[in-house]
């Protein structure tokens, strides 16, 4: 196991506007409660509030130490609203993290999976999901992330094992996390018609209704369907997402469930180009060139569930519980591009895989506040546990030549779909974690202290027989050190010492 350092320094300046708006408007700040409030050691309920104009939050989700206030918070952080997504249509949670200067999308748009470097380093890469739902891993699709469920995409730069536990594949530059919709005080049914490209058009449903005498049950419903041809030559591509969110706001007790599936079919699915070494990389295509052929395919299926609970025990004292999981299947037919010299030349080898990823997740704790002499505490106690398995089958065709400036037409190779996919690996993470922010001077000065042991268990097994070819079993203890110190309103410093697991 390897540890990765991330150590910053920096000043924070709140300047009364939104990153996002062209205007600077200052306004009084004014809290809103809805539903009877909310204590502030809880997460459900507690979204925090967005600035003027309202596509960006003044703050978001630190995983275990719940939802903090950008000034009060010794992290990079930045927090995209759903009106962001409005304004932009943005349907994948790549298209939202175009906004962030620190975040680069790996794959192209008429690919099949959402990955991403943050920092320089890579998240969400191969067959293990690792953008957080609501906070924890194991949730959210794993291949693709569409915007129809998401209230708000959140992203944390930096490494941050302590606050969310090691990634599934190990990532270390950050963490983004999709908070998902709720229903609203106010009642909404709204029908969203879109075209774009060259024939790809769909729609969109959105409707959210709260009952009860006190309003205290919600429901939200999204519904959408979009497909037709792409601007990539011979691509098509179909999406069908439903996504369920149910939740209870009572006096003590606050629960939610997430309900998500979705599909999504490529023909001709473009690929990464991998080159070979020893000559210059060839310049890009036009873009609408495309190497794979109309009879190459993919076909991608996700269902993901998440319960969360909440209780005050007092005003003070709140224990929480989640648990969920989910299952991502993808069929396809095609091969990955190998460039093969400086005029452009590839060689392609059409494979026919089967993947099957099963994910499960669950946490408790406690978040707690309270006085010691003329220090406040706001302490979080964390016990977490996560299990991922993957299955895969493949059978392999014939390479077949072509030129990303001149693609050709390949003939079609008929590969038997594999009759299975026998498990190829499994993990298995669980951690405790305790953090404690401390503060004086009325949250002018803010330590923040806390240290996480994960435990990380893998085996990978041979696909013919099962037996297990080569396992692992270690652990480590990672620390958080983070001090916030706001000299003037409007003005926040920080500095943090943390760690990330690979």
């Amino acid at each position: 196991m390897e540890k990765r350092v991330g150590l910053s320094a920096a000043l924070v300046v709140m300047v009364g506007h939104s990153a996002a708006a062209q205007e600077a408007t200052v306004l009084e700040r004014i809290v809103v409660e809805g539903l009877g409030g909310v204590p502030l050691t809880a997460t459900i309920g507690n979204l925090p509030e967005a600035y003027p104009g309202g596509q960006v939050a003044r703050g978001g989700r630190l995983g275990l130490l719940g939802n903090r206030d950008i000034m009060d918070t010794p992290f990079n952080i930045g927090s995209y609203t759903a009106q962001t997504i409005e304004d932009q249509g943005a349907r994948t949670v790549a298209d939202v993290m175009i906004n962030d200067p620190s975040v680069r999308s790996t794959h192209s748009t008429g690919g099949i999976v959402d990955s991403f470097y943050i920092r320089g380093f890579p998240i969400n890469e191969g067959n293990f999901g690792e953008v957080a739902f609501d906070g924890v891993y194991g949730v959210a699709p794993t291949y693709r992330l569409f915007t129809d469920y998401a209230e708000r995409i959140e992203v944390l730069k930096g490494p941050a094992a302590l606050l969310y536990g090691i990634a599934p594949n190990s990532s270390v530059g950050g963490t983004i996390n999709i908070v998902p919709k709720r229903a609203a005080d106010v009642d909404l049914t709204r029908f969203t018609a879109d075209y774009a490209s060259s024939l790809q058009g769909g729609g969109h449903v959105d409707v959210s209704r709260r009952f009860g005498s006190e309003r205290q049950f919600g429901v939200r419903f999204n519904a959408s369907y979009h497909g037709g041809d792409t601007p990539i030559d011979d691509q098509t591509r179909d999406v069908s997402v439903g996504a369920l969110a149910l939740d209870y706001q009572g006096e003590q007790l606050r629960a939610t469930l997430d309900v998500i599936g979705q599909r999504e079919d490529f023909q001709a699915p473009q690929r990464p180009f991998f080159p070979l070494s020893g000559f210059a990389i060839p310049g890009a295509p036009d873009g609408r060139l495309n190497v794979q052929q109309p009879w190459e395919w993919s076909k991608s299926e996700d269902l993901s569930l998440l319960g969360r609970v909440e209780y005050d025990l007092t005003d003070q004292v709140t224990v929480f519980a989640a648990a969920g999981g989910g299952n991502s299947r993808i069929e396809r037919l095609f091969g990955t591009p190998v460039i093969l010299n400086s005029a452009g030349d590839v060689s392609i080898t059409p494979q026919n895989y089967l993947f099957d990823v099963d994910r499960t997740t669950a946490e408790t704790g406690l978040r707690a506040g309270f006085d010691t002499a003329e220090i406040a505490h706001s302490v979080t106690l964390q016990a977490s546990h996560f299990n991922q398995s993957l299955g895969r089958g493949f059978n392999s065709g014939t390479a077949q030549l072509t030129n990303i400036y001149d693609p050709v037409a390949r003939p079609r190779q008929d590969i038997p779909a594999p009759a299975s996919a026998p498990k190829v690996s499994e993990s298995e993470l669980y951690g405790f974690a305790l953090a404690d922010t401390l503060s004086i001077f009325d949250e002018r000065v803010q330590l923040t202290v806390g240290a996480r042991w994960q435990h990380i268990a893998s085996e990978n097994f041979n696909s013919t027989t099962g037996a297990v070819t080569s396992s692992s079993d270690e652990g480590a203890l990672t620390p958080l050190v983070g001090l916030v110190v706001k000299p003037w309103e409007n003005v926040s410093l920080y500095a943090n010492y943390v760690e990330g697991l690979s």
